[in-house]
This record gives structure tokens, C-alpha cells and sequence, in this order.
């Protein structure tokens, strides 16, 4: 509840009445780095800013009114007004708040609802509902603050004894919202109503969740009776939650006293042999897989259970009764959705295997099956795969020629059919139209991994540089204006609240505005980001940028090249350039495996215990930390100035050891020696073919990642003349 300070008042009666008019926002086509700041030039302003800013309310209003204390504001009044409203507000003083906001409603239209959100809370402050409750009935209904105010209204009404309003409005929201449940009940209870009051809280009690239902027990205990009971959550419900934490350990913990239980062996299993896939325990996960099907039939969902049993057998080594399962699925369910994931998961085995004959059976027979299927794509590509790896590269450029089409709205597999089309037209000597159509994977695929090796191979070709290539390719796709040029017009009135709060040193309310733009404007998203990279919040950022820029993708050039920056970001930036310089390795490298491994959350742990911001687990770190001469247990680990330094030394050891920067990233996901082991298999591919031959789809994916973020790092924020990184596709052959 707000206080009331006699005191600011004496202080705000001394600043005139007589206030300038505000204009409307001119709202130019180009946002500046300018308009994302308060707008005062006055020191004291600028000041009360900083501290709103840094959420000391207090500081603000008292700096703000010592100003007001020395005459008029010295600028943009109805902005100081505005703020020192937020402030009165925030530090609930009431008296400040109600002098100060009168009227400026007329003044801001712009965030006018936000002045009467201010102002009903004030008068509610000096005890003056019910014109609280007059001025939010009028609330308008599309605001971001239209709920708040709905519960602010509410509590106004039946502060000030209209209680036939507050039941109406209390009716309207009963079933959804456990505090108007209580109200209602208690209006009902005093009217001497208690069967409606039961059947409100029964209601409301049917539809609600746990926490909304913890709130209404209290009303059920004012009526003299209990709540419907409700089953504390179970051993199960606690062994399932450790495992979606990704605390495996502790689950096989969890779940051994309710294997033996018959009640629960079987829900248990489950959750035991998901877990000891996570620990890569394939052998005893196999095992409860099997008993689970051969004893619990009938109490499993049977697509997800013989698919997920289907995996573990085949990482367990034994691939006959992984196809027996396999088979099974798209016997007694052909509809299932992961029928064709386990096809391409055969396919690739036997590709692996030197199967090819089978693999093209089984590719096929899933497109037939189910040729809308979300595998479809990878079917079509592994097919294309066993042409090249079989020799029979014409048929190749036909069906990636043809599949190239068919991803049209997947840019990256898209562009994966394109390159290896022309890798396929290159190894056929047809120079000239290999050459046309490496061009063609750069031109209509920016951005993405193949385009990237594109370019190397054109560079190649050309015996020039990958960044001089890139200069040569026709832009097709378009880009957006120069950073940040506002696409929309007239500009949306999310986006101009949130620059007139912006300008006013009030972000965190700005962002809300944003946020609830960004659905219908990409605007409002590039924007958000901005303001959010601004703040350090460097993961809720880079994901915004990505929404839009992978919907979009271009090539950027001087003036758009901000738009990318905003995705790929360089947090941590003097410990990152440090660590760099320790380890001598490029920082670009750096910051694309951060983004990879933790999208710069410092905290962040994976299922596999893999801590921070590089995803290091503790047996690495303690043998980096060793090479380094600094401790390296888990806390040391989670820090950031620790982590970027241990995962920095791991990434120079596996680029020392392994040469090649297309070797080392997935040797960061698998180990040196996995890929090492790998390069003997296949001693002759060439890079790009050794990276599709990877067996893990975790670490395929993870090498293509990561060395996108890479080139895309050294693109816009590189400083030299040759930024793009320069594949060298001939490997020397491994000893």
C-alpha cells in the first residue's frame, strides 16, 4: 500500500502549473542508438534516469524532486513528470504520485494508460477507490496493462463498498482466477449464501492448477469444509521431474525401490532406461527396454516405447533386435510419426555398414510410406549419399537436383543438396557448371554452413579468397534497410510507446511493450533485441535476432551488418579476448562454441553434466585447469572468467592435435579420439565428406554449427580483409 508524505507535496506545489504541451513522436524511418537512451541533458535528469534505470526508485524521486523543488523542469517536462510518476509509484508514495500525474494523461497520449494505471494505484494510496474504480472502468481494453488494471479496479471496488460491481466483475472471472474465486466466495459467505459460495470454489478448484489451487483452500476452510482431496505427487512424479532435470543419477536412485513394487515396476523401468541412456549406459538401458516390452504389455504408449527401445537397441550393439522393433512399429502402427526417424536411423546404419542395397530399400520404402513424413528431407539425403559414396554421381546431381526443389522451405538441407550437387558435378569434371553451381548454393543460401563451403570451393577454383568470392555474388535475396531502418509504416504504436519509454529511461517497461509487439512485427523484435544486448541479457537476445534472421537470411554488407551482429553476439568480450590470447586461438572460435554449447547462459548444465558457458565436463576441466595452473571443481567451473579460459586451452589442444579447425569443433562434442578413430576409417575423404560421414547425429550436427557460427563471427566482426575462414578441403592422410 502506498504511504502518504505530506512532504511531497509541499515539494511538487512549488513547480508551476502551467505545463508545456508534449508533441507527438516524430518517428523517423532510422533508429539510432540515440533513441534507445533517456533524452535529458540536464545532469540531475540524467541522473534520475541512471537510477530508474538500476531500479533505485527512491534516488529517482528524490533527485526529481529537488529539481522540481528549484523552479520549472528544465526539459521535457512531461517526461520528468512521467518518470518521477513511475518512482512516486514505485517507493508507494502516494502523494507524489496523485499531484504529479494529474492531468498528463492529455499531455502523453501516447502512454496514457499507463498514467491512469499510475494514477488509480495513487488514489487508491490516499484511500480514494472509488474514483480509482470510475477512472479503470474506462481502462482501454487492448492495453498491456489491462489485467493489472482489471485487478486493480477489482480491489478499488470493493474497497470502496460496491460490492454489487465487484461481484459482477468477480462473476465474469471466478472459474480462471483463484483470488476472484476467494472474493466471490466471500461475498456469498457473508450474504449468507454458503451452497453458491461452495459451488464457486468448486468450480474454480475443477479448472485450476496446483498453485491456483493452494490459493482457494483457505476459502474452503472459511466455509467449514475441505477441498476435494489431492494425491501428493507420487514417487513416480519425483522420479520424472529428476530426470527431465537431467539429474540421471539421481534418478536410477529414485527409481530402484519402485522397480520392485508392481505397481510401479513397470512406469519405473521406463524412467530407469531413459536415464541410463542419458548416462550412455546402452547395454543395461537395453535391458530394462526389453523387460519393460516383455512384461508390461498393454500399459505403455507403444509408438514412443518400441522407438525408444528400437534406439537403445542399436546403440547397445544389438542392431537385429533394433530392426525387429522398428519393423514392429510400422507393422501395428503405420500412422506413427517416428516410423520414418527409425528408418533413417537403419539407413544411415547400413550405409555405415557398407549396406547399400539395404539402406536404399529401407530410404524408399519409408518415402513411399510416408512421403510427407519430417524425414523425408534426410531420407532423400542419405539416398543421395549412397549414390556418392557408391560412385554413381550422375544419378547423384539428378535426385539432389531434384531434392534441392522439394526443400524449398528448409534452407539449410536445401543448400546441402545444392553444394554436394555440384561436389558431384566437380568430381565428374564439368568444371564449368560445378563452378555454376557452387555459385548458386552461395546465392540463394546466405549464411548457412554449405554456403560457406561454397565459398571455399569457388576460392579454390578462382585462386582467390573466400571474402573475395563472397564480394563477386550477385545479392538476390533482399536485406533489410540499414540497421535499424523501421520496415513498417505507419510505424505500430508498440513500437513507438516503447521509444517514448525508451527516451525516457523507463527499459524495463519499453521491453513489454516490444515483447508484446514482436508476434505481429519484426520491428518490434529487432528492436527488443537491441534494447535487451543493451542489458547483458545476452541469450534472450541472440534468440530474438535468430527468430527473424533465419526466417530471413542474407548476406549483410557494411550497413546491415548490425542486424547479424544482434544473433551473434560477443558477450564476455575481454575475458573471451583474453583466454584467446592465452590459448592463441582465434576468439571468434570462442564465442561460436559458446553459442552452441550454452547460448551464453553461465549457469547452464546439460544432461550430460556439462557446466557453463563452454558445457565443460568436470574430467576435462580438472585436465585443463592441471595445463593451466588454476583449480577447475564445479563452482570454479561455473564461472565465467574460469570456464571461457578451460574451454579455450581444450579448444587449442584439439586444434593442435587435430590441425584442421572442421576436425577440432566436433572433436569438442565427441573427443580428439573419436575423431582421430574416425579419420583412420575414412583416411582419403576429404573434409566436407568427412564431416557427413560422422556417425553421431549429435556431432554431425554439432561440427556444421558451430563452424557456421564461426564464419558468420569472423563475417561481421572481423576487422581484417580476409574474415571468412579458409576450409582446406585435402586433408593429409592420418598415420
Amino acid at each position: 500500500m502506498m504511504r502518504n508524505t505530506p512532504g511531497s507535496l509541499a515539494a511538487w506545489c512549488l513547480i508551476p502549473l502551467a505545463w508545456c504541451a508534449v508533441s507527438d513522436l516524430q518517428a523517423g524511418p532510422l533508429i539510432q542508438e540515440a533513441d534507445l537512451q533517456p533524452t535529458f541533458r540536464n545532469p540531475q535528469a540524467a541522473q534520475a534516469a541512471r537510477a530508474a534505470a538500476a531500479g533505485d526508485w527512491e534516488t529517482t524521486r528524490s533527485i526529481l524532486l529537488d529539481l522540481s523543488a528549484r523552479g520549472p523542469l528544465p526539459e521535457a517536462p512531461e517526461r520528468l513528470r512521467f518518470l518521477l510518476g513511475a518512482a512516486c509509484v514505485q517507493v508507494q508514495d502516494a502523494i507524489c504520485a496523485s499531484s504529479v500525474l494529474e492531468n498528463l494523461e492529455r499531455e502523453v497520449p501516447l502512454v496514457a494508460d499507463r498514467v491512469a494505471w499510475m494514477r488509480a494505484q495513487a488514489l487508491l494510496g490516499l484511500d480514494r477507490a472509488s474514483e480509482a474504480a470510475d477512472l479503470l472502468a474506462r481502462f482501454p481494453a487492448d492495453s498491456l496493462k489491462a489485467k493489472e488494471a482489471d485487478d486493480l479496479r477489482l480491489e478499488a471496488l470493493w474497497r470502496a463498498g460496491r460490492r454489487d460491481e465487484a461481484e459482477q466483475l468477480l462473476r465474469s472471472r471466478a472459474t480462471e482466477d483463484a483470488a476472484a474465486a476467494t472474493r466471490l466466495s466471500e461475498i456469498l459467505r457473508e450474504r449468507g449464501d454458503r451452497a453458491g459460495a461452495l459451488e464457486v470454489l468448486q468450480k474454480a478448484w475443477n479448472r485450476l492448477s496446483f498453485p491456483g489451487r493452494r490459493t482457494l483452500e483457505e476459502a474452503w476452510k472459511a466455509l467449514g469444509a475441505a477441498p476435494p482431496a489431492t494425491p501428493p505427487p507420487s514417487a513416480l512424479d519425483r522420479a520424472q521431474a529428476l530426470l527431465d532435470a537431467q539429474r540421471s543419477q539421481e534418478t536410477l536412485e529414485a527409481v530402484r525401490p519402485l522397480i520392485q513394487d508392481p505397481a510401479t515396476r513397470c512406469e519405473a523401468l521406463r524412467i530407469r532406461a531413459q536415464a541410463l541412456g542419458k548416462l550412455r549406459r546402452h547395454p543395461e538401458a537395453w535391458q530394462d527396454w526389453k523387460t519393460l516390452l516383455d512384461q508390461c504389455s498393454g500399459r505403455y504408449d507403444v509408438p514412443r516405447t518400441l522407438y525408444q527401445a528400437a534406439r537403445s537397441a542399436w546403440r547397445a550393439g544389438q542392431g537385429a533386435e533394433g530392426d525387429r522393433l522398428a519393423d514392429r512399429l510400422a507393422r501395428e502402427v503405420p500412422d506413427s510419426t517416428l516410423n520414418d526417424d527409425l528408418a533413417v536411423a537403419r539407413g544411415r546404419q547400413a550405409l555405415a555398414a557398407g549396406r547399400h542395397g539395404e539402406a536404399r530399400r529401407l530410404l524408399r520404402d519409408s518415402l513411399a510410406r510416408w512421403p510427407d513424413g519430417d524425414m523425408a528431407l534426410e531420407s532423400r539425403w542419405l539416398l543421395a549419399w549412397s549414390l556418392w559414396t557408391s560412385g554413381e554421381l550422375p544419378e547423384m546431381v539428378r535426385l539432389c537436383q531434384e531434392s534441392e526443389t522439394r526443400a524449398a522451405r528448409d534452407p539449410e538441407m536445401a543448400a546441402r543438396f545444392a553444394y554436394w550437387r555440384a561436389r558431384a558435378l566437380q568430381k565428374t569434371r564439368h568444371a564449368r557448371e560445378a563452378e555454376a553451381a557452387y555459385q548458386i548454393a552461395a546465392e540463394r543460401y546466405p549464411l548457412t554452413f554449405y554456403a560457406f563451403l561454397a565459398l571455399g570451393r569457388l576460392a579454390d577454383q578462382r585462386k582467390t579468397s573466400p571474402d573475395q568470392v563472397l564480394r563477386q555474388i550477385p545479392t538476390t535475396r533482399s536485406r533489410p534497410g540499414p540497421f535499424l531502418t523501421l520496415q513498417e509504416s505507419p510505424i505500430p504504436g508498440g513500437i513507438q510507446r516503447a521509444l517514448w519509454l525508451l527516451q525516457t529511461g523507463l527499459a524495463s517497461w519499453a521491453l513489454e511493450e516490444l515483447q508484446a509487439a514482436s508476434d505481429a512485427s519484426t520491428d518490434a523484435v529487432w528492436l527488443a533485441a537491441w534494447v535487451l544486448e543493451r542489458q547483458d541479457a545476452w541469450t534472450q537476445s541472440h534468440r530474438l535476432a535468430d527468430r527473424v534472421l533465419s526466417a530471413s537470411p542474407f548476406w549483410p554488407d557494411a550497413a546491415t551488418a548490425r542486424y547479424v551482429q544482434l544473433a551473434f553476439p560477443r558477450p564476455y568480450r575481454s575475458l573471451v579476448e583474453a583466454a584467446a590470447r592465452e590459448s592463441r586461438i582465434d576468439p571468434m572460435l570462442i564465442w561460436a562454441v559458446m553459442r552452441a554449447e550454452s547460448a551464453f547462459s553461465p549457469r547452464a548444465e546439460s544432461w550430460a553434466n556439462a557446466l557453463g558457458l563452454m558445457q565443460l565436463i568436470l574430467p576435462t576441466a580438472r585436465s585443463m585447469g592441471k595445463r593451466l595452473g588454476i583449480p577447475a571443481g564445479r563452482e570454479d567451473v561455473l564461472r565465467p572468467e574460469v570456464n571461457i579460459r578451460l574451454g579455450a586451452a581444450y579448444l587449442s589442444q584439439l586444434l593442435q592435435s587435430l590441425k584442421e579447425p572442421l576436425l577440432a569443433i566436433p572433436g569438442y562434442n565427441a573427443g580428439g579420439g573419436a575423431i582421430r578413430q574416425k579419420r583412420k576409417e575414412i583416411p582419403h575423404a576429404q573434409v566436407d565428406e568427412f564431416v557427413e560421414s560422422i556417425g553421431a547425429n549429435e556431432t554431425r550436427d554439432y561440427a556444421r554449427k558451430v563452424f557456421r557460427n564461426w564464419a558468420i563471427y569472423r563475417l561481421v566482426h572481423g576487422e581484417a580483409r580476409q574474415r571468412l575462414p579458409r576450409v582446406r578441403f585435402t586433408l593429409p592422410v592420418p598415420e
